[in-house]
């Protein structure tokens, strides 16, 4: 049973959500919640509980003291997880968080946490060791956070992240900025300062002292690959460059140059640099111009060794490594590609992964073979 009967689109508080409760519009299978009329202030506590309720399975009744927020963001309840302990410990009372929504991911958490949780939405774990387990998932999320949502993982905003995945410690924002320059990405403080504040929001990083560190450095990880967008598949031209692998990086390289363009082979192309997958033609490059080749290479040949791909995001050239006459795709951006790819990708992104994660033991590739022949 979920409540849909309680949703509105006006925006919430928790004054609402507390309402909600005390009016018995807050349900989980099997059991019944009752909100207890007790002050929500004690003597014991410097900080005050929202409520506390009454649980009841058959004929076990099980007092919780609840912590409630009007947003379901990692961190508020993560910050709501906390202040339910304390609480819990101060008045012996079983802890428990109100919020509009829970996943299932927040749930496993409440339970290795040992703290109970019920949502609007009505889903919501009850945990008494011994005596109450009732877990609740799968229903959809009434009350979605509507203001617009910086993704810190997707365009020039990832720069920021992606800095994070290469260096998991900075000082400050202007360093991080620095960092960036020197890797051939350019942002702003703002857009470094709203990127920072979701990754903080999301729990992925935080502030000691005067210093920004990764807190969880999978989940930033999990959310570069999940935001990560391929470029459009029709925006693609292939060409054939005669002479030696040396020949066509130079002629790729003076037409770059000619046109004042950036070329990086991508991060599919450059996984043959990093680790022993092969690459066989046409070797893929991004590009903004798709007519980079027009006039030196032939554009009609049914065995191309090139293929352009156009790529106007500065991301995808972001911390591009030279060597041998070739621009290759950051480790990080090639580890992005391999991860949307299959599952033999997912073998090569472990391998590249090594490159450039907090336990990197090597900053490079294997021994590589010309990649055109």
């Amino acid at each position: 049973m979920n409540n849909s009967g309680i949703h509105s689109y006006e925006p919430l508080t928790e004054r609402t959500m507390l309402e909600y409760l005390s009016k018995g519009q807050v349900r989980l299978p099997a059991v019944d919640i009752h909100i207890r009329t007790v002050p929500t202030t004690s003597h014991t506590l410097d900080m005050p509980a929202d409520a506390v309720v009454d649980v009841t399975w058959q004929t076990k009744t099980h007092k919780f003291i609840v912590e409630c927020k009007a947003l379901s963001t990692p961190k508020l309840t993560a910050a709501a997880i906390g202040q339910a302990i304390y609480q819990s410990r101060a008045t012996g009372l079983r802890p428990m968080i109100f919020v509009p929504y829970l996943s299932q991911e927040q749930l496993n958490h409440l339970e290795a946490s040992g703290v109970s949780g019920i949502d609007l939405s009505g889903n919501g774990i009850i945990n008494v060791p011994g005596e109450m387990l009732v877990y609740k998932t799968g229903e959809p999320n009434l009350y979605p956070i509507r203001q617009k949502r910086p993704n810190p993982y997707r365009g020039t905003s990832s720069l920021v992240a992606r800095s994070f995945a290469i260096q998991t410690e900075f000082k400050s924002s202007r360093s991080i900025e620095a960092f960036i320059q020197q890797r051939g990405g350019s942002v702003t403080q703002g857009t470094i300062s709203k990127a920072l504040r979701q990754l903080e929001e999301d729990l992925v990083i935080r502030r000691q002292g005067h210093s920004i560190l990764v807190l969880q450095y999978d989940l930033l990880l999990e959310n570069l690959v999940r935001s990560y967008e391929r470029p459009e598949a029709n925006e693609t031209r292939t060409f054939k460059i005669d002479g030696s692998a040396a020949d066509i990086a130079r002629t790729i390289s003076n037409c770059a140059a000619e046109l004042g363009e950036q070329v990086v082979i991508t991060g599919i192309g450059s996984a043959s640099y990093y680790t022993a997958m092969a690459q066989s033609p046409p070797l893929p490059i991004y590009c903004r111009r798709l007519d980079l080749l027009d006039g030196h290479a032939d554009s009609q040949s049914r065995f191309p060794n090139v293929s352009i791909k156009k790529m106007p995001d500065t991301w995808a050239y972001y911390d591009a490594r030279c060597a041998d006459n070739w621009m290759w795709a950051s480790p990080v951006q090639t580890y992005l590609e391999l991860m949307n790819g299959g599952a033999r990708d997912h073998e090569m992104a472990d391998q590249v992964r090594h490159l450039f994660a907090p336990e990197a033991v090597s900053t490079h590739p294997v021994e590589r073979r010309d990649k055109l022949q």
